[in-house]
């Protein structure tokens, strides 16, 4: 059932009832372990070169979801949406 798998991504509500509504949230076990992935890329550095993780080839893999995930009409939307909050901060 698909509500065993996305209770499976929180490990903490096995014991607890989760009710803060202050918009913080407990993480999902995929996003602590995305998380924990890329801060160990960050200080073991196992790539050739320290900008890996902001290089070109990695972004053509990620951007299609997150396309979708944004509800965009293509995945060259991602960049201009980053491009046009970049210039915003």
């Amino acid at each position: 059932m698909i509500i065993d798998s996305i209770r499976s991504q929180f490990p903490a509500l096995r014991e607890k009832t989760f009710l803060d509504s202050a918009g913080v949230s407990l993480a999902p076990f995929a996003a602590a372990q995305a998380i924990g992935e890329f801060l160990e890329m960050a200080v073991y550095c196992p790539a050739r070169s320290s900008t890996f993780h902001h290089n070109e080839s990695v972004r053509p893999v990620l951007r299609p979801p997150l396309a979708g995930y944004l509800s965009l009409e293509s995945d060259t939307d991602v960049s201009l949406l980053f491009w046009s909050w970049m210039q915003n901060v």
